[in-house]
C-alpha cells in the first residue's frame, strides 16, 4: 500500500515516468484530455494539436511485431490499483480488492465522417474498460470505446465528474504550461496563498507575494510576484528554481483530495531548496488530502529527502526502488529505512 509522501527511485529507463502516467490515466480512464495531457506531457510542447495528442496517444501503447514480422501493431495495458471512488460512481460500491483498468488500440476502417470531403481517413479506436479485481462478471466491467479522429476535438468533451484531481509536473512543465490562475484563486479563498508566498519567500528572501496581473484593458491575466527590488513582474522571468517551486505549490492546491504527480522531483532546484521545499510540500499535501509520489535517480536528492524524513511519522513515507528497465521485484523502504541507509548510511540504493 502507498503512503501518503511516496518516492519512484531507480535509474534511466526503469519506468519511473512511466508509473506516474499510468497513475494519471488510471484516476480517470475515460476522460479523453486525461489521455491527451498525459501522452503529450513529454513533448515540451506549448500549443495543443488534435492530431498530434492522437498520435501521442497511441505511443502509450507497447509496440507489438504483426503477424510475419514485417509490420508493428499496439498491444495492450492493463493497470490495477485501489481507485475505489470512480468505480463506486460508475456501478455502485463493492467488496473487492481493488480495480483494474484494461485499454487497447486499434487503426480505424474508412473516412473521418465529418470531414468526408477531405477524405481524411487517419483514425484510431480507443477502447478501455474499467472493472473490480478479483476478475469481476461482466456485469460489473464498465467498456468505452471511442473514435479518433485527427479532427475530433479531444478537449471538447462532456465533463465526467467520475475522476481524482490530478497534476502531473514534468521536469520542465514550469516552462511549458501556463500556471494555474484558478489554483491561485482557491488558494486564497482557502487562506492557503499565504503559505505559498512564506515558501517562496525561504527560497528568495526578497519575494513578497504572489497576484494575479491582466494588460492594461484588463485582458491576458497572469501570475506575477511582488519583489522588494524589481517590484510586480510576471513570474515567468525568474529563474528555473522559482517557477518550479511555484508550480509544485499550486500543483498541491490543484490536485486537492486527488494526487500530485512530480518526475524528478530534484529539477531546477538546488539540494539546499529541496530539503525546505520537500517537508512544506509534505505538510501541504496533509492540508489539502493530497498523495504525493515523485521520482528521482539522483542519489544526492535521495540523501537531502531522507534527512528530512521524520521517524516520528514513519507511515507517512514510502520509497520504491524500481528495477532496471522493468525486470526484477520493487523493493519498498519506509521513510526511517531511507534516512538510516541513505542520509546516515551513505548507502546507493538506486
Amino acid at each position: 500500500r502507498m503512503a501518503s509522501a511516496n518516492l519512484l527511485i531507480g535509474g534511466n529507463n526503469s519506468g519511473k515516468s512511466s508509473v506516474l502516467e499510468a497513475v494519471a490515466i488510471f484516476s480517470a480512464p475515460f476522460r479523453l484530455a486525461r489521455w491527451a495531457d498525459v501522452a503529450l506531457a513529454r513533448s515540451e510542447t506549448t500549443d495543443f494539436d488534435p492530431a498530434a495528442a492522437i498520435e501521442a496517444i497511441r505511443w502509450l501503447f507497447p509496440r507489438e511485431r504483426g503477424v510475419g514480422g514485417d509490420s508493428f501493431g499496439h498491444g495492450a495495458i492493463a493497470i490495477s490499483g485501489g481507485q475505489d471512488s470512480f468505480y463506486n460512481k460508475l456501478i455502485g460500491p463493492h467488496s473487492r480488492s481493488g480495480n483494474r483498468l484494461t485499454a487497447d488500440i486499434s487503426r480505424l476502417k474508412g473516412i473521418d465522417p465529418s470531414q468526408r470531403r477531405k477524405g481524411i481517413n487517419e483514425g484510431w479506436k480507443l477502447s478501455t474498460a474499467f472493472g473490480a479485481v478479483p476478475i469481476p462478471s461482466v456485469l460489473d466491467i464498465v467498456p468505452r470505446d471511442v473514435d479518433l479522429w485527427s479532427s475530433s476535438d479531444i478537449r471538447d468533451e462532456e465533463n465526467n465528474d467520475s475522476q481524482l484531481p490530478i497534476d502531473l509536473l514534468t521536469p520542465y512543465s514550469h516552462r511549458t504550461t501556463a500556471y494555474s490562475l484558478s489554483a491561485l484563486s482557491n488558494a486564497v479563498i482557502d487562506d492557503f496563498k499565504d503559505e505559498i508566498v512564506k515558501l517562496l519567500a525561504s527560497l528568495e528572501p526578497d519575494i513578497r507575494d504572489v497576484v494575479i496581473l491582466t494588460d492594461d484593458t484588463g485582458q491576458r491575466p497572469q501570475l506575477a510576484i511582488r519583489h522588494t527590488r524589481h517590484g510586480v513582474v510576471p513570474a515567468t522571468i525568474f529563474g528555473d528554481g522559482i517557477r518550479r517551486a511555484l508550480a509544485m505549490a499550486l500543483g498541491v492546491r490543484k490536485a486537492a483530495h486527488g494526487i500530485l504527480l512530480i518526475d524528478e522531483i530534484e529539477a531546477a532546484l538546488h539540494l539546499h531548496s529541496l530539503k525546505t521545499l520537500f517537508p512544506w510540500l509534505v505538510q501541504a499535501c496533509k492540508q489539502h488530502k493530497v498523495q504525493l509520489i515523485a521520482t528521482t535517480h539522483s542519489l544526492k536528492a535521495l540523501d537531502a529527502i531522507g534527512g528530512t524524513w521524520d521517524e516520528a511519522n514513519d507511515h507517512d513515507y514510502a520509497a520504491y526502488r524500481l528495477p532496471p528497465n522493468g525486470q526484477g521485484e520493487v523493493k519498498r523502504y519506509t521513510g526511517g529505512m531511507l534516512r538510516r541507509l541513505v542520509h546516515e548510511g551513505g548507502l546507493d540504493i538506486r
